[in-house]
């Protein structure tokens, strides 16, 4: 069986930013349908190698591969060394026996950034999460929580960093609390670095143990992503698969994800992006009349929704083999 390095130590997942999430289910999925005997890339007992970005100090002249999630487009570099790691990254495009991105999105985002100057063969490949882990089967927190039946719940999850905007999706939930067609309640998963006012309608969960995601996402009705350019997120992927009708923005990759597991509602609220660095740490507001009237039509049709979501383009062990073909095509080719 191929040996293939990885940029993090399968052993030693601590992190819960999304790159690491990710790869640790991936890992898993390689070993449990063995496709690969996984290793970690920092020492040089592997064939082949899969990471973010290759650097030098771990270079044992081995074959490797890159994943690409996006890249640093915050003009004012506000990510400490955020223009480096680009170049980085396309210094080691260069070298890779080939380029994995996790969106369409992400592709055409590298390459209006940057032109190859070798042929390097590429491929798009979305995450993916364990279906046996998170789905619409089991127990919430409804009851817990003192729900109601005219309660509408909605679910928001991320590392809260500005461009997500968490104040945003407070402020659309009073506008949908105006209107009198129901009690719209808000769930905020993750870590807040901003004190928020008490509000009876919001629930500020903070950092949730990954084994009791599922439960959380099944006590909603719904899940909001309102994230401004999101190149892809685990979180929309651990939603759609716990049954979630969801919407999201239109701009970044994670449209993709609801419209090829038919999920959902791609509110046009943003103008269009140019693939161009932007503020990205100070993003406009979206257009709040287009998102409410996007919420209330899925609630209006979350049943029928629910029925039609196509969870198997994001299962994890399907991404898996989807990797293992791409590696094995092309690891002995340069």
């Amino acid at each position: 069986m191929i040996k293939l390095g990885l940029s993090f130590n399968p052993l030693r997942f601590l992190s819960h930013t999304g790159p690491n999430v990710f790869i640790k289910r991936l890992s898993k999925s390689f070993e449990n349908n063995k496709l690969f005997n996984v290793k970690s890339g920092i020492l040089p007992n592997y064939d082949v190698g899969l990471f973010l970005v290759k650097k030098g100090k771990y270079d044992y002249n081995k074959p490797f591969f890159l994943r690409n999630g996006g890249m640093y487009i915050d003009i004012k570099n506000n990510i400490k060394h955020g223009n480096k790691i680009n170049q980085d990254i396309f210094s080691s495009a260069e070298k890779s026996n080939g380029l994995i991105f996790n969106a369409e999105f992400c592709k055409k985002l590298f390459n209006s950034f940057y032109k190859l100057k070798n042929k390097v063969p590429s491929t798009v490949i979305f995450n993916g999460v364990p279906l046996d882990i998170f789905s619409p089967v089991g127990s919430n927190f409804r009851d817990n929580l003192g729900f109601s039946n005219r309660d509408k719940i909605i679910i928001v999850s991320a590392s809260w960093r500005r461009h997500k905007r968490l104040e945003e999706t407070i402020k659309l939930l009073e506008i949908l609390n105006l209107e009198k067609k129901g009690n719209f309640k808000l769930i905020v998963l993750g870590k807040t670095h901003k004190k928020f006012k008490k509000n009876k309608n919001i629930i500020f969960a903070g950092q949730i143990s990954p084994s009791s995601l599922p439960k959380w996402y099944r006590t909603a009705d719904i899940y909001l992503h309102m994230s401004w350019i999101e190149p892809n997120a685990n979180t929309l992927h651990e939603a759609i698969a716990s049954g979630l009708p969801s919407l999201c923005c239109n701009n970044g990759g994670v449209g993709e994800t609801i419209r090829i597991c038919n999920a959902g509602i791609v509110s046009n609220v943003d103008p269009e992006y140019q693939f161009n660095l932007v503020d990205y740490y100070n993003p406009p507001e979206p257009n709040y009349s287009i998102l409410k009237k996007d919420i209330f039509e899925i609630f209006e049709n979350k049943e029928d929704l629910r029925k039609k979501i196509n969870t198997y383009p994001i299962d994890i062990n399907e991404i898996a083999k989807k990797y293992s073909y791409f590696i094995n095509q092309n690891f002995k080719k340069k």
